[in-house]
């Protein structure tokens, strides 16, 4: 139930951030066919995508609520943050799980993907906030604070 609401709120939330910046042309999703994961891959999917990438959104969309000069903007990132926060604990508490299912060099495995994630993320938005469109991103600077 709370994996289906969370795919139902990233819905949400693309339309909200879409009703901002209606100018800003968005990726087309490609929903392909699922392949089967291994226990492994699934573990390493959920701790990127989940605890890391979802943990960071978390901590960019409050940020951008503190910081975003427009009362509406500032009730739509907050309103993220909070959601955000809900699907990093979701997968964290998968990850918990999972974890627990993997001996202890799959375990290395997976933490070694989050380190690589997380060098990822810094490397990734290095140049992304060049522009800010009026959202209360943070500076390249703050950006690595974060």
């Amino acid at each position: 139930m709370r994996c289906l609401s969370a795919a139902r709120d990233e819905v949400y939330h693309a339309q909200m951030i879409r009703t901002l910046i209606p100018d800003v042309p968005f990726p087309k999703l490609n929903f392909e066919e699922l392949q089967p994961r291994s226990l492994l891959q699934l573990t390493i999917e959920n701790y990127v995508e989940g605890c890391i990438h979802e943990g960071f959104a978390a901590l960019q969309a409050l940020w951008q609520a503190n910081h975003v000069e427009n009362k509406e903007m500032k009730t739509i990132f907050n309103h993220i943050a909070k959601d955000e926060l809900q699907h990093a604990q979701l997968a964290l508490d998968i990850h918990t799980w999972l974890m627990s299912q993997l001996n202890v060099h799959e375990r290395s495995i997976v933490m070694e993907a989050g380190r690589l994630a997380m060098n990822n993320l810094k490397n990734a938005n290095r140049s992304a906030h060049t522009e800010d469109l009026g959202l209360g991103l943070p500076s390249q600077k703050q950006f690595q604070r974060l």
